[in-house]
């Protein structure tokens, strides 16, 4: 009965069995998820099968979560294996909307004892953040894994923890590198606690950053830790321990080319970047307290604190320091903050700059300094540069100019969003400028510059000098002003420059002229055009000249009419000279660089008086060449209508020439005692020189009356060759010969002299007497005169006293000083004395 009843009983547990394993996938399925279910996991699929009494194997087996789904295939379980040969994850987008942030609480695992895991596939795809990747695991002792493939890393899972080492060659980490990342070694290990993850990284990274032709090799090695709280999403990154370098190739193309040897060697060294020992990342923001960028040689150092940076509002600040210190450059420091916000970049910095000597300039300098603020913009709507700075230079020198005490004001706005533009001002002061034999005195330059987004610039400028001081010239109270106009659309500049330049006065060595100004006019494109109109008192004066590096062509005109406005000039060169009346012009052109003109001086009826020498229609016109430092002057005529200098010369004329700087006159002629007189040559110069003078047919009747003595006539006409010698600026006279032509007549009548005689002497009247009424057959006479004014005639006269059939043989021999008989004669002269009378009432009228 008993083994009846146990037979029953096992053939009921055996049919319960075998119903449990024909029921064995949904009895499992709803099994698991039981116990899935405080997991929030589900098993949506599970097919398994008994391979022994020691071993299972799974055909499928499906797991889904909210944030991801995991299917496993072809699994095999036996008491010390696990091995899985296809496991496939797919990591879902997170839903829209607001959700519930996560919870994460410390590890605490159960870990029982279990066979070792092998998984020979891994499949993980994920739509958005990660690329699909495969990988094998294998389980090398209990919880301590080993990964391969896309994946290179070790994993241990203990309680409270979970700890991994990836190597970074990993190719799932090569493919999420950017693109100017170039290589990336080193292995980073993360430890997972279930509330906080820290992550330990040795990168070795290289990358390159182009601009242009300028490459940024960037070198980055040593170690990283992030420290990541799972529940305030706040993550602590410690840099302080990396090392990062770039090192500028070939960015030389970038610099100015006459600026690259001064900035070469602090531009292309290498540079380091500074991390801090914190830098927090939480809910979007990064905030940190230093981050800094040197230059190799520490001359250069960018630093910017208290940095605050909003990833998702794109959104940044910090307070900026940079410093500079070079032998080529000075000192340099920008201190103020920074921001990027609205896409746009926001630089608000002060400059204090001081130096040595003057940056990217070939002169020396002795202690420069500039301070103000400076601001930069850029964005979409605004790119934007301004400045406001005040300077200093305590000396400056170049190659002919020292500046002392110069002072510099500067400000303006540029703009550069498509082109340039903007406006800016400055001011320099400096109270004393020195340059090559001179120096000028309490100088300011002002500037004012304008550049439109049409690309017009306008340029203003104002320069003013209270003295300036050049060898022996003095100028006084200087002012220059200048407008520029120019087109820089089209690459070049093309502008238009008007200005005008006042003088207050001009003081030459023996000559002051005031009140001098300049109208100027330059038109530039490749070279330039220029033309200036000088006004002075009495003249006027046009210069043209264009500029190119080939040549400096020029024209010169100069004008002054009536001549009588050049009395204040020459009151202090010539006093005695006043000119009358008339007109005088004079052109010139040549080439500046070579010190050349060809030039012509034209005098039209000028008239002058010189002391008590008075010249009258001056009319001539003569052309020459300057070359070499010397003037030339082709034969030209010069006319004079007469000369009152006691005796009066009319008509005279001659030819002028000059060669290699030296003057003469030649064939010259002039109308003297209605006879004429000659000279083949006159040098104008200081050296000695002999000259023949020879008069003809002077009328004896003009000259005796340009005698003192009255009561005597004489008829007639002589002739005469004068040996003339000027030496020291004296005039003598040896062995000159006068002598006459044709039949002359004397007579003396009521001569006070003659008339004395005869009555001391009864006795030599009736001699006196054959002189009352002479015919003159021959007159000779022998001529001296000695450089004092003396003249020694030594007179002979034959004739006969027709009304007493007398013969005569007079010899007679006349001494007087003409220098003393000329200037009473010019004393008497009516028409010197009313030419004089007139200038000195112009002269005196306001």
């Amino acid at each position: 009965m008993i083994i009846r009843r146990l037979k029953w009983l096992l053939l009921v547990v055996c049919g319960l069995l075998l119903s449990l394993y024909i029921a064995r996938q949904p009895l499992s399925t709803k099994l698991a998820n039981h116990y899935l279910q405080s997991h929030n996991l589900q098993m949506s699929c599970l097919d398994w099968s008994f391979d022994s009494w020691r071993s299972i194997h799974i055909e499928s087996l499906c797991l889904t979560a909210e944030a991801f789904s995991v299917t496993l295939q072809d699994v095999s379980v036996d008491r010390s294996m696990i091995n899985v040969t296809q496991l496939n994850a797919r990591i879902k987008n997170a839903a829209n909307g607001p959700s519930e942030p996560a919870t994460f609480k410390p590890l605490s695992l159960t870990l029982p004892n279990r066979p070792l895991l092998y998984i020979e596939n891994i499949n993980i795809e994920q739509s958005s953040l990660l690329p699909k990747f495969s990988a094998s695991l294998t389980e090398n002792q209990l919880y301590d894994f080993s990964l391969s493939g896309d994946v290179v890393a070790d994993v241990q899972v203990a309680a409270s923890e979970i700890q991994a080492s990836v190597d970074l060659e990993s190719p799932l980490v090569q493919g999420l590198l950017p693109q100017f990342v170039t290589s990336l070694t080193g292995s980073a290990g993360i430890v997972f606690t279930g509330e906080r993850a820290v992550i330990k990284a040795e990168p070795q990274l290289a990358a390159n950053m182009p601009y242009q032709s300028c490459q940024l090799p960037l070198q980055s090695v040593g170690k990283i830790q992030l420290n990541a709280a799972l529940n305030t999403q706040k993550v602590v990154a410690d840099a302080s321990d990396l090392t990062t370098t770039v090192t500028p190739l070939g960015c030389d193309t970038l610099l100015p080319q006459n600026d690259k040897l001064q900035l070469n060697p602090l531009m292309m060294q290498p540079w380091a970047l500074t991390l801090p020992a914190a830098i927090n990342f939480y809910d979007g923001q990064i905030e940190t307290q230093q981050v800094s960028l040197h230059s190799h040689d520490q001359s250069s150092v960018l630093t910017l604190r208290e940095v605050q940076a909003q990833i998702p509002h794109k959104q940044f600040k910090s307070e900026l320091n940079f410093t500079h210190n070079s032998v080529q450059l000075g000192g340099i420091s920008l201190t103020g903050t920074s921001s990027y916000k609205a896409h746009e970049l926001y630089l608000d910095t002060r400059l204090v700059y001081q130096s040595e000597r003057l940056p990217l300039v070939e002169f020396e300098h002795g202690n420069s300094q500039l301070d103000g603020d400076v601001k930069l913009v850029m964005g979409p709507a605004a790119n934007t540069l301004s400045w406001v700075a005040k300077g200093s230079i305590q000396s400056a020198s170049l190659e002919h100019f020292q500046v002392e005490e110069g002072q510099l004001e500067i400000e303006g706005v540029l703009g550069f969003s498509d082109t340039l533009n903007g406006h800016a001002k400055a001011k320099v002061t400096t109270p004393t400028l020195h340059f090559t034999d001179g120096q000028s005195i309490h100088n300011q330059l002002d500037i004012q510059a304008k550049l439109g987004v049409d690309q017009q610039l306008t340029l203003d400028t104002e320069l003013s000098m209270e003295k300036v001081t050049h060898s022996n010239t003095q100028l006084s109270s200087v002012v220059s002003k200048f407008r520029l106009r120019g087109d820089l659309e089209r690459g070049e500049i093309f502008s238009d420059i008007s200005g005008h330049t006042a003088v207050a006065q001009l003081q030459l060595p023996e000559l002051t002229i005031k009140d001098v100004s300049i109208d100027s006019k330059v038109q530039q494109s490749r070279g330039a055009a220029l033309e200036h109109y000088i006004h002075a008192p009495g003249i006027e004066a046009v210069l043209k000249h264009q500029y190119s590096p080939q040549a400096h062509p020029y024209q010169l005109v100069v004008s002054v009419e009536p001549v009588t406005e050049l009395h204040p000039l020459l009151a202090q060169v010539a006093p005695k000279l006043k000119l009358a009346e008339g007109a005088l012009s004079m052109q010139a052109s040549g080439d500046l660089n070579l010190q050349t003109a060809d030039f012509s001086v034209q005098l039209k009826d000028v008239s002058a008086l010189y002391d008590t020498h008075y010249i009258d229609d001056i009319d001539t016109q003569i052309s020459g060449q300057f070359s070499s430092g010397k003037i030339n002057i082709a034969s030209s005529k010069v006319a004079v209508g007469q000369v009152r200098s006691g005796v009066v010369l009319s008509n005279l004329s001659a030819q002028l020439q000059v060669k290699d700087n030296v003057a003469q006159l030649q064939d010259l002629n002039a109308q003297v005692f209605d006879g004429q007189i000659h000279l083949d040559l006159l040098k104008l110069s200081a050296a000695p020189q002999q000259l023949q003078l020879s008069a003809e047919s002077l009328d004896l009747g003009l000259i005796a009356q340009a005698g003192r003595d009255a009561g005597i006539e004489l008829n007639g006409r002589v002739s005469g060759i004068f040996p003339v010698r000027i030496e020291n600026a004296t005039v003598s006279i040896e062995q000159g010969k006068l002598f006459n032509t044709g039949i002359g007549k004397l007579k003396v009548a009521q001569n006070a002299s003659v008339e004395a005689l005869k009555a001391q002497q009864p006795s030599l009247k009736s001699v006196i007497g054959v002189l009352d009424d002479l015919t003159i057959e021959t007159l000779s006479s022998d001529v001296a005169l000695t450089s004092d004014g003396w003249l020694t005639l030594a007179v002979q006269i034959i004739g006969e006293n027709k009304a007493q059939a007398q013969p005569v043989n007079f010899n007679y021999t006349h001494q007087e000083n003409i220098f003393t008989l000329f200037r009473a004669l010019r004393l008497s002269d009516e028409i010197t004395q009313k030419v004089e009378d007139a200038l000195t009432k112009q002269e005196q009228s306001p």
